[in-house]
């Protein structure tokens, strides 16, 4: 009975976690850009998506403190992140496929790059054919199967990122070293900026 409690307790918990930042994610604002903590960002990101990760995939943050605000929308740079995890994920499952004993790895660091606040999510995954790189970003194209992805979660991100925060999207792959980088740039707050 106590380890019932116990449990019952710590899912509760999390329950309210989830719903918490589920909150946070839905009052975002719309389309409204506000000065954002990227740090913080990253953080709900990462808790929303811990149990996609937790049991086979070691996910590490490492944010450069007093990381500079940035003028932008929440919600969708959370989407920005969301998908990018996603797709670390994915690709780090499929190259797992039956290996009991490969461990997946996902990075995530913030740092200061000029005028910009970047972000950088890199990933043990298979990485990225190079003939598959020119069209990365491009609506409805996948290299995933049908029902399993629709094409849409990084022409979402660069149109997010690109056009509507005025930013930098980038990637970087190595096949042969089964790793990928994704840089995201946003223009850092300037003071008196409107």
């Amino acid at each position: 009975m106590p380890a019932a409690i116990k449990q019952s307790g710590a899912g509760i918990n999390r329950v309210t976690e989830l719903v918490n930042l589920l909150k946070m994610y839905t009052h975002s604002g719309g389309d409204t850009h506000t000065a954002t903590n990227l740090n913080e960002v990253i953080h709900y990101a990462k808790n929303i998506t811990r149990y996609e990760w937790k049991r086979d995939i070691d996910l590490e943050v490492a944010l450069e403190e007093n990381f500079p605000p940035v003028e932008c929308n929440s919600g969708q740079i959370s989407q920005v992140m969301l998908n990018l995890i996603s797709n670390a994920i994915d690709a780090i499952r499929e190259r797992k496929g039956g290996q009991s004993n490969f461990r997946g790895a996902i990075k995530i660091k913030t740092y200061t790059k000029g005028q910009f606040a970047s972000i950088q999510v890199e990933d043990n995954g298979g990485g990225i054919p190079s003939e598959v790189m020119p069209r990365l970003f491009e609506p409805f194209f996948s290299t995933k199967e049908a029902r399993k992805g629709s094409g849409q979660g990084l022409a979402i991100c660069w149109d997010i990122i690109v056009r509507k925060h005025k930013g930098e999207l980038r990637v970087n792959s190595d096949p042969m070293e089964g790793r990928t980088v994704f840089e995201v740039n946003l223009p850092i707050l300037t003071v008196g900026a409107s």
